[in-house]
């Protein structure tokens, strides 16, 4: 099993957790999200300050051109995540002014999964 913590997890445009913990099974099928202050063992899970999103990070790097929150939408009409899914990659949005300003420039992106 594996966990990933973060500050925005997003499984669809409108299933959108902050604060909150994915984990997924070892052959990386969503077992559950939960919000960080619902769950008591979480002492062996890495926290990542940014977004987490289940696409590549080829996707992700399409998305911030095409203008992040745009994108989203046209993603997550195409694929939705429910719990049992496969995912089959999670990549890390972040960067210093992405919660602060909203501003999509020195983003970096890390492929977790």
């Amino acid at each position: 099993m594996k966990r990933f913590a973060a500050n925005r997890i997003y499984l669809s445009v409108s299933d959108v957790f902050t604060n909150a913990i994915i984990e997924l099974s070892d052959d990386k099928k969503l077992l559950q999200v939960n919000l960080l202050s619902e769950v008591s063992e979480i002492h062996s899970t890495p926290f990542y300050n940014g977004i987490l999103l289940p696409f590549d990070k080829e996707t992700c790097l399409q998305c911030l051109k095409d203008h992040l929150n745009d994108t989203l939408h046209t993603l997550f009409m195409e694929r939705v995540f429910h719990i049992g899914d496969d995912v089959t990659s999670l990549s890390l949005l972040s960067g210093p002014k992405l919660f602060s300003t909203g501003e999509l420039k020195q983003i970096e992106i890390k492929e977790l999964l």
